[in-house]
């Protein structure tokens, strides 16, 4: 049996948080805080492969969000 520490479960956490903020409530200042926590987690751990695919969801996201 594995087990998996909450903390490894933040990056998502703030993912799906973003996305709701974004798509659901239309708050792109709270969305962008949650992508702050999940970069700052990230840097944190020191993993620079997650933080570049943070950055880049984020923009994804950002740019899909505008166009609604």
């Amino acid at each position: 049996m594995y087990k998996v520490q909450d903390f490894q479960r933040l990056p998502i956490y703030c993912m799906h948080a973003w996305k709701n903020a974004l798509f659901y409530t239309k708050s792109v200042k709270r969305g962008e805080d949650y992508f702050h926590q999940a970069q700052l987690f990230a840097k944190l751990i020191g993993d620079k492969n997650l933080e570049g695919k943070l950055a880049r969801e984020w923009q994804k996201n950002l740019a899909e969000s505008e166009k609604t």
